[in-house]
């Protein structure tokens, strides 16, 4: 008797559960989502989505900083994260060296898909010994190349503003990262800071000029190598960092870089969080970067004075339309790498001992591991739900 009410009532509960489901496939409008104002035309989930919802070779792929340790490499994978970028070293790299830090990850079950290249500051500067430098970066980028790393990116900085940068309470008692231009540095604003010693004061031509010279050196070696490179926009992105101008923030810095080379291994790393720190739409930027957008931070931060005061926030809480990003790179067909950055801290993690960003082991997320699983799985959810609709 018991058997077969179990019986009938699983039987109800399949059919019940048949109906659900047909029910939920069904077309369900929703509100499409553009720019950062979340109006425009409807759009409808798919009937037919097979879940989960993968990730694959013609879709975006979440990707992550993961130090060479096991501790970080099993925490990556268990958080699903497949794909990680890394530092690659001193110059110049060379094809045993990078095979051996692929292996690394590789053991884990990562990939590297983006490497970031330094060395290289009298390129910066426009100094004697750039061509020397350039040639290691050439050597490397094919190295990069015949190892089957996809891109390598790059930063181009006079000098970072990085103390602009502290902490500030979130929700909770949390952490966030708080960006102000005018905050006090002793006794001096930031805004204020004299050009450091040693660092020379430049014109914005005298560096475009040099960038110039740069991106024109190095993209033939990585357009032959099949190597994209990424460069990252300034952050912080204030106009002028310690008595000189930064020339890769803003719209028309940006295209003014991408119009050197035009090519997809000449590019930049989109960032959600900056474009909107500038007051721009992020997906005008996206489109504007096209082909060109190699790389992806995906962030979210609220802005107070564009350029010059923001706070870093949890995804869920800024100003950003996180599901309009990543529906974006759906729409634009980008099949290259997403990593959902700057984790904020919780204080389950452990206390701090020095809340002054200006420390660079404290830069620029700062968080622990429960703020790298917040983001991985809010990203993840992200794509997913993007991956699934039209």
């Amino acid at each position: 008797m018991i058997s077969n009410i179990m019986k009938n009532n699983r039987r109800d509960f399949i059919k019940k559960s048949a109906g659900v489901a047909a029910a939920t496939a069904a077309a369900v409008s929703v509100p499409a989502l553009t720019g950062c104002s979340g109006t425009g035309s409807k759009q409808t989930i798919l009937k037919d989505v097979q879940w989960p919802v993968l990730e694959g070779p013609d879709t975006p792929k979440l990707s992550k900083v993961v130090g060479r340790t096991e501790r970080a490499m099993i925490d990556a994978k268990q958080m699903g994260i497949d794909y990680v970028h890394t530092g690659g070293g001193r110059l110049p790299w060379t094809v045993e060296g990078l095979r051996e830090m692929q292996n690394q990850y590789r053991e884990y079950g990562l990939n590297i898909c983006n490497l970031m290249i330094g060395g290289h500051p009298n390129c910066i500067h426009g100094r004697p010994g750039r061509d020397e430098e350039i040639e290691m970066i050439k050597q490397s980028i094919v190295a990069a190349g015949a190892v089957g790393i996809p891109v390598v990116e790059w930063n181009w900085y006079i000098d970072r503003l990085s103390e602009s940068y502290f902490y500030k309470e979130g929700r909770g008692g949390s952490g966030v990262t708080a960006v102000d231009y005018y905050r006090l540095v002793g006794d001096t604003m930031a805004k204020d800071l004299p050009t450091r010693e040693g660092i020379d004061k430049y014109s914005a031509e005298q560096i475009w000029d040099n960038i110039t010279y740069f991106v024109n050196a190095i993209i033939p070696t990585a357009e032959k190598a099949g190597v994209r490179m990424a460069l990252h926009p300034n952050d912080p992105p204030m106009r002028i960092s310690k008595g000189n101008p930064q020339i890769i923030t803003g719209f028309d810095g940006w295209k003014r870089l991408l119009d050197i080379a035009k090519t997809p291994f000449h590019g930049m790393t989109f960032d959600s969080g900056i474009s909107v720190e500038i007051g721009l739409d992020p997906i005008e930027v996206m489109r504007m970067m096209g082909d060109q957008m190699n790389h992806a931070h995906w962030r979210n931060v609220i802005t107070y004075e564009p350029y010059n005061v923001y706070d870093e926030v949890f995804f869920d809480v800024g100003e950003v339309n996180m599901f309009a990003v990543m529906k974006e790179f759906i729409n634009m067909g980008y099949k290259l790498y997403v990593n959902p950055e700057h984790e904020r801290y919780f204080t389950r993690d452990g206390e701090r001992e020095n809340t002054n960003i200006g420390t660079p082991r404290l830069y620029p997320g700062g968080g622990g591991i429960s703020g790298v699983i917040y983001n991985a799985a809010y990203a993840r959810a992200m794509l997913q739900a993007a991956m699934s609709t039209i």
